[in-house]
């Protein structure tokens, strides 16, 4: 009321809804719901929409190559993101192991295997028999062999690894002439040069008539008591003492005095001792021994006794005789100079005999001294004589050879023949005789020279010559691999997309599909707005409806390792899409290195593991060579000088058809040779090798050079 300001209501006028705006969209994915966001354009209401999440697209089909360590299958990739699934049923069994040579190392436990070139996987295996043939001696193992004792060397096996001492015989003492000297116990004997041992002999009889006295070692006789003085042989250095008798007073004339009890004596004039005499008429007859002045004679010295007169009362001392030696029997003994003599049984004094001789029949070897007898070396064994200790050395004749353990070389090649060898069967003996008539020749060695490869219509050919002599051999022909699909993969139809079944070749360079059963797109089913199958959104206006390509793959094309593949795709309106599909790139595999021989050269190789076949090889090292020591490569232990002979040839007239080649023969045409053998010697002739390179390479000239009659032809028409 315009008066009261009353209001007064009657009747409703409708609500006019929302004016709804869309503010955002949320896109939903394969795993998460996506949303639309609407605000009211006059009352700011806010509201939603939700898009549920769309699920996985997998419409990419990938087949996926079994290795040696996993299965092959063929995955379906989702279009919209990089999620994959495996198709059921599309399992491949995994390939075998491709395998290099076997060899000897310690990380197999029987010593002996194979790698996979592909994986890390290894393979034991049982090793063949090895004779130990290909050896070499370890470095800082020789000890050389002494006078007394053994030397040896160890050697090792470059195949099997295993491992054992050569033992080389003690080499003896080497003499000096013997000599006399007070070092030896006999007084003679000799020295070795070498190790300065010492050995004891029996000196020569001497007559010692080239003496001469030792200074101070002399002691004079005086009146009373013996002397003695000192030799030695000027000749074989003995010495020796020889006694002096006791010289006896010299008295002076006897004369009276009060100095001797009877009144009468006389005095020495040497050592003035005094002797009392009788009165003269005295035949002192009537005497009795003086108590305590008694000495007795011994076997080196004299004695003496005194007396006293019992009528004159004179006193005087009498010499009692040196007693002659009481000998045992003679012995034989190191104690004696001459080996031999006998001993005093009261004073132990010994005295030097001539040894009678002896017939050394009771004798024995001695421990450790001999040297056993070889093949091509002689032995010797020393005997000691129990009875007169003598030693001496006997001589053991060399054994000879005994080639009778027979070894077969098989054939390597067409161009290394095998052979029979038979070598000595006594230990440490290396020495062999190859039979002149067992050499056999190899094999060829098949190498590919130029390749098409099979696919899967049509056949492939290898052209192939010997590896080692160049010869043509028959070519290979490869049968077509024929095509391999895979399982067939369902495609289901979308809302814009239609459906069908794919099969696909899974041959390395083969791009064959086939498609086949095409569903329609089954077009949109709206619900509120939104597809129930899709989650798309239907158009509110007009304006929005908007032709949406279907897009149908027609084609595949798959990439390799050097060139880009792509994906066709076609829409009912006649639009067409490509993608590209990167290429692949050799993926290469880890280096496998060849090393050089004497006789092969070396090379590093490597190929690509996605199965393009592709393969480059690198590094390449020419052959080493052999180096010769002693007629044996110090490498292969390959023999410088082995004869080229297969069976003995008939004589020539021109000499006894025997080549000079610094070995030896047997009396039935086999070569001995004292060394090693090995099984990968190059038994072809250096000139023969050579001759067939030069007329190899005249052939090759011979077919590339122009003709030139045609040359001429060729100038007549210009």
């Amino acid at each position: 009321c315009n008066v009261c300001d009353e209001i007064d209501t009657w009747g409703s006028i409708p609500a006019t809804g929302h004016n709804l705006k869309q503010v955002k969209v949320t896109h939903q994915t394969c795993t998460t719901s996506g949303s639309i966001d609407y605000e009211c354009t006059v009352c700011g209401y806010e509201t939603s929409t939700i898009l549920n999440k769309l699920g996985h697209d997998f419409c990419e089909v990938e087949v996926i190559a079994p290795t040696c360590t996993s299965k092959g299958y063929t995955r379906k990739g989702c279009s919209r993101c990089d999620e994959y699934q495996v198709v059921a049923g599309t399992d491949t069994a995994m390939v075998d192991h491709e395998y290099g040579d076997p060899y000897y190392s310690a990380k197999f436990s029987s010593g002996y295997g194979r790698d996979c070139v592909n994986c890390n996987y290894y393979e034991d295996l049982v090793p063949d028999v090895c004779y130990h043939t290909n050896r070499e001696q370890m470095d800082g193992t020789y000890v050389a062999p002494t006078c007394t004792e053994k030397g040896y060397v160890t050697l090792v096996c470059l195949d099997c690894n295993y491992q054992w001492n050569r033992e080389y015989s003690a080499i003896g003492h080497t003499w000096s002439d013997p000599y006399y000297s007070v070092a030896f116990s006999t007084g003679y004997g000799h020295d070795c040069t070498v190790c300065k041992y010492i050995e004891d002999l029996q000196a020569p009889n001497c007559t010692h008539e080239n003496r001469e006295p030792i200074d101070g070692s002399n002691l004079p006789a005086t009146c009373t008591a013996p002397g003695y003085i000192s030799y030695k042989c000027l000749d074989c250095e003995k010495t020796w003492q020889e006694t002096i008798d006791a010289l006896g007073h010299t008295w002076s004339d006897p004369y009276y005095s009060n100095a001797f009890s009877t009144g009468y004596g006389h005095k020495c004039t040497v050592c003035e001792y005094i002797e009392e005499l009788g009165v003269p008429g005295c035949s002192h007859e009537n005497r009795e021994p003086i108590d305590g002045s008694y000495a007795p004679a011994t076997c080196t010295a004299p004695g003496y006794i005194s007396y006293k007169c019992l009528d004159c009362e004179k006193t005087w001392q009498e010499t009692i005789p040196i007693l002659p030696h009481t000998w045992g029997d003679p012995y034989y003994s190191n104690a004696f100079s001459t080996g031999y003599g006998h001993k005093c049984t009261v004073c132990e004094y010994i005295e030097e005999l001539n040894a009678p001789e002896c017939s050394h029949e009771n004798r024995e070897p001695i421990d450790g001294s001999g040297a056993p007898a070889t093949c091509t070396a002689p032995g010797y064994i020393n005997y000691k004589c129990l009875d007169c200790e003598k030693t001496w050395q006997e001589t053991i004749a060399a054994l000879g050879h005994d080639h009778s353990v027979g070894v077969v070389v098989p054939p390597v090649s067409c161009k290394e023949k095998g052979y029979t060898y038979y070598k000595c069967s006594r230990d440490d003996c290396t020495s062999y005789i190859v039979d002149a008539s067992s050499y056999v020749v190899g094999d060829h060695v098949p190498k590919v020279i130029s390749s098409i490869a099979a696919t899967c219509v049509s056949d492939g050919l290898n052209k192939r010559e010997c590896l080692l002599c160049g010869t043509a051999l028959k070519d290979e022909v490869v049968p077509a691999t024929g095509h391999n699909y895979c399982d067939p993969v369902v495609i289901p139809a979308k809302c814009t997309e239609i459906g069908f079944t794919l099969v696909q070749c899974l041959n390395a360079g083969c791009n064959k599909t086939i498609k086949s059963d095409e569903v329609a797109a089954l077009g949109h089913d709206y619900v509120d707005g939104v597809c129930s199958r899709c989650q798309a959104v239907q158009p509110t206006s007009p304006s929005q409806s908007v032709h949406e390509h279907i897009w149908n793959t027609v084609e595949i094309i798959k990439a390799t390792c050097e060139a880009d593949g792509q994906t066709v795709q076609e829409c009912s309106c006649g639009a067409k899409k490509t993608t590209p599909i990167e290429k692949l790139g050799h993926k290469w595999s880890e280096p496998a290195v060849t090393a050089p021989t004497c006789t092969k050269g070396g090379s590093t190789r490597v190929y690509c593991l996605n199965g393009c076949g592709k393969e480059q090889t690198t590094d390449l090292v020419s052959a080493l060579g052999h180096e010769y020591t002693d007629g044996i490569c110090v490498r292969c232990h390959a023999l410088e000088n082995l004869p080229e002979t297969t069976a003995p040839s008939e004589p020539d007239d021109s000499g006894d058809g025997k080549e000079d080649d610094g070995s030896t023969g047997d009396s039935e045409g086999n070569t001995i040779f004292d060394g090693l053998i090995d099984d990968e010697k190059d038994l072809t002739p250096l000139f023969l090798r050579y001759l067939g390179m030069v007329i190899f390479f005249m052939i090759i000239f011979a077919a590339l050079a122009p003709d030139p009659k045609k040359r001429k032809r060729r100038r007549r028409r210009r």
